[in-house]
Formats: structure tokens, C-alpha cells, sequence
């Protein structure tokens, strides 16, 4: 106290100023990293694996119960992450910061959510039924390739739709999206093409539209699928999977049906994670978040990690040496795999 009895203003020496200072300044950063959001950015993480055989159901028919786990893999999407998210991104080799359009295109998140879970229920479809084709059942006739996006400002764009199923172009009847690929190709960039289009709503148009060139070869600007009409199966397989979307564990799914239907264990003792998409001729296909899902497959202490064999080198990058990792094109290269493995 001073002597007029007034309490003495307390005084603070330069260091503990410039402290307390830096603190408030530290506090100031922390909010701003955790409330600041990048709208044009996605963080993409590792997500888990999980056994299939809990999701198949098999009814009036005999299922078999296996030791070992047919796993799919997921990742983890965080859409307008904070700035600490981002950051972490950058700097953490198992996560990845994307342009959120790479994800999105044209669509919201809800739009993108509600179309994963279309892409989850047709391929779960698909996937039984290549199981049920490979164990000599008839199931699965193609009658076109449908259109899954049209990429913004291609020559399809406000011709054709997603959802579309393209049936033929000019004369020629298309069964399978290689088809429409192929024949696509076949024009001359600049050229015009006549499309015959069956609507998601049982209308069919006719468009024309001038293909681009992308370095000398015609473009339509469309990613497609081949769209298959389904006989009633002879085994009821049903998979209940819920909060995962779009078509990435496809082979999965297949290598599970089978393992569920056949007697001895496809496996043996070996637990395998599988990703790729599956298409009605049995073909593997491409997905998304290969060195995240290579990430999930290592922690998880996976035995055999099945992977698309044009994306085989992203995953041995992560996994080797902890996991196996091999490249598959077809079920049935996967299928062989699985038996070299058991030697």
C-alpha cells in the first residue's frame, strides 16, 4: 500500500508482459485454428476395416460361419474442415487435403451422401450377384451403360443426365459401358453423335451432341457403369450394411457372399481386406482413398490386402511390408490370390 493507504497499482517486469502477451496471443490462435473453416476444402483419413460375414444374410439356404475375416475397408471425409484439420493434413502422411470439388463436383453433401448410398445399394446387388454367377447361377443380363456424373462443361453436359442408361448411339446397340466407351472413341473429335437415352422415369430420347477432343480422341464427358436387369436369384443373400456409401467394397462384398455359400472356408486362417468396385463380368474396378485405406489395412493387422491392379503400387507404398498387398483386374484374380496365399 502507498502511505495514503491506496492500494499500489501492481507492475509487471517486461518478461512477464511479453508472457502474458504471447499466452493471449497463443489462446487467440487456438480459437481461430479450431473455428476457422476452409469451404473449398475435404480432409480424407483412414477409416477402419470391418468383417462382412456380420452383414450377409442368408435365408433358406445353408450359411457357413468362417474364423477368418473378409474385411472392407473405409476412409473417413471431413468436408469444410477447420484450419488446425487442414494443417494436420498437410503435415500427417496418412491424411490427405483435397479440393473439395474433386469430391463434389457440381453436388451438395447431402447430394453426395444420397448418392453414395444409391451407389452402396446397386452394388451390393451387383455383388451378390457375381457371387451367385461364379457358384453357376444365371442372374445378371446388361442392357446399357448408365450414367453415374456428367463432368461440368463436357460435351454431355444438359444432353444426358445422371441416371440416364444409354442403349445405343447412332445404330449401334450398347449393352456395357466399354461399349459406349469404345464407340465413343470410334468418332472422330469434333464429330456429332446421336444417343438413345432411357430415363430414370421409363422415357426414352434421342440426343445429339459434338464430342470434344481430349489429345486427339473423341470425349463425351461421363463416367458410366454397365447397367444390368436382374433375374429372381435362386438363393436369398441379402447385405445389411448402413453408414457406408458409394461402391468401393464391392469385391469385398463378393468375396464374402462366396465364402458364406460354400462349405470350406475361402480363407483358411487368413484374415483379407478387400477394395474395388465389381462389375457384372466379374471385372475389378478403381476407387478412391487407396493409401488412406492402405493405412486402416496396416492397423488393422491384416493378412492379404486386395487391391485394384491399377492402384496396387499406391498401397504397397503404405502397407509393404506389414501387409501383403497384391493387385487383382478380375474375381478371379482374386480368388487365385487367395489360394497362393494359403500355401
Amino acid at each position: 500500500a502507498t502511505l495514503s493507504g491506496h492500494p499500489r497499482p501492481r507492475q509487471y517486469s517486461r518478461g512477464a508482459t511479453a508472457l502474458i502477451l504471447s499466452q493471449l496471443v497463443l489462446a487467440l490462435l487456438i480459437i481461430t485454428g479450431f473455428t476457422t473453416t476452409l469451404i473449398d476444402k475435404a480432409v480424407i483419413a483412414p477409416g477402419h476395416t470391418a468383417d462382412i460375414e456380420e452383414f450377409v444374410d442368408v435365408r433358406d439356404h445353408p450359411a457357413y460361419a468362417s474364423d477368418a475375416a473378409i474385411s472392407l475397408v473405409s476412409v473417413r471425409t471431413s468436408f469444410a474442415p477447420s484450419l488446425f484439420e487442414v494443417i494436420g493434413g498437410w503435415l500427417d502422411g496418412a491424411l490427405e487435403v483435397v479440393d473439395i470439388e474433386e469430391i463434389l463436383g457440381e453436388r451438395t453433401v447431402a447430394e453426395n451422401r444420397d448418392a453414395g448410398r444409391l451407389q452402396m445399394d446397386q452394388s451390393t446387388q451387383v455383388a451378390v450377384a457375381v457371387a451367385l454367377e461364379h457358384l453357376g447361377h444365371e442372374i445378371m443380363t446388361p442392357i446399357g451403360a448408365r450414367i453415374e456424373r456428367v463432368m461440368p462443361d463436357a460435351p454431355a453436359d444438359d444432353a444426358l443426365h445422371e441416371g440416364d442408361i444409354v442403349q445405343a448411339v447412332g445404330d449401334t446397340a450398347i449393352t456395357t459401358a466399354q461399349q459406349l466407351s469404345d464407340t465413343v472413341k470410334a468418332h472422330e473429335p469434333g464429330a456429332t453423335a446421336t444417343f438413345t437415352a432411357l430415363a430414370p422415369d421409363g422415357q426414352t430420347r434421342t440426343v445429339t451432341v459434338t464430342l470434344a477432343d481430349r489429345d486427339g480422341v473423341a470425349l463425351l464427358g461421363v463416367i458410366v457403369t454397365t447397367h444390368v436387369e436382374f433375374a429372381e436369384p435362386p438363393i436369398d443373400v441379402r447385405l445389411h450394411i448402413e453408414n457406408i456409401g458409394g461402391p468401393s467394397a464391392g469385391l469385398a462384398f463378393t468375396l464374402s457372399v462366396i465364402d458364406a455359400l460354400t462349405p470350406e472356408p475361402l480363407t483358411g486362417n487368413l484374415d483379407v481386406a478387400a477394395t474395388g468396385t465389381i462389375h457384372h463380368d466379374g471385372s475389378v474396378g478403381p476407387i478412391g482413398g487407396v493409401p488412406q485405406k492402405s493405412h486402416a489395412v496396416v492397423r488393422a493387422g491384416t493378412d492379404l490386402f486386395l487391391v485394384p491392379a491399377s492402384q496396387v503400387d499406391e498401397a504397397i507404398a503404405v502397407a509393404e511390408p506389414s501387409v501383403s498387398v497384391v493387385g487383382v483386374e478380375t474375381l478371379d484374380d482374386a480368388l487365385a490370390a487367395i489360394e497362393a496365399h494359403q500355401r
